[in-house]
């Protein structure tokens, strides 16, 4: 003997799709939520790489160099007056 109720198959199908809709919409804002979550992470790379850039600016001014000169050496070219 069945313990219950079978529901009638459009019920089961229209079930379904509300269970689908309901996790597509969960999906988009988890996707969205990611999408924030890299777009912060991206202003703190940038931002470390400017502090960065600005520290390496400010050691090459306290030894006299320029940013020219420090490029030609760090790659190797030595230009000959």
């Amino acid at each position: 003997m069945p313990r219950g109720v079978r529901k009638p198959i459009d019920e089961q199908i229209a079930l379904l799709d509300q269970e689908i809709a309901d996790r597509n919409e969960k999906k988009s804002a988890v996707v969205a939520q990611i999408k924030e979550l890299k777009s912060k992470k991206q202003k703190l790379l940038d931002k470390k790489q400017q502090d960065d850039l600005s520290k390496v600016a400010d050691l090459l001014a306290s030894q006299g160099i320029s940013a020219e000169e420090a490029i030609a050496k760090l790659s190797g070219n030595t230009e000959s007056a």
